[in-house]
């Protein structure tokens, strides 16, 4: 676990992972508190843990954040066709 306590070892990945991380957590924040915002950034956490799943190697973790990706536009989409359909506020 010294990797934990080091810098070298924190940074192995240029931070990308710490990017990801930050960006996931704030777009779970927004869309609990219903902000179309959240889907934005978490496409951007999407586009983070994938350079961090191609630098790392992980087949899975690439093919994870690109279905999480996908979805994260589908949620985006049903979310604007929802608020196109409803009748307007008086």
């Amino acid at each position: 676990m010294e990797w934990l306590w080091s810098l070298d070892g924190l940074l192995r990945y240029g931070g990308i992972d710490f990017v990801g991380m930050g960006l996931t957590f704030v777009s779970l924040l927004l869309l609990t508190r219903r902000r179309r915002l959240g889907f934005l950034l978490g496409a951007l956490a999407n586009a983070a843990w994938l350079v961090f799943g191609i630098q790392s190697q992980s087949g899975a973790c690439v093919l994870a954040n690109v279905l999480f990706g996908l979805m994260n536009l589908y949620a985006w989409w049903r979310w604007r066709q929802v608020e196109l359909s409803a009748p307007p506020a008086v």
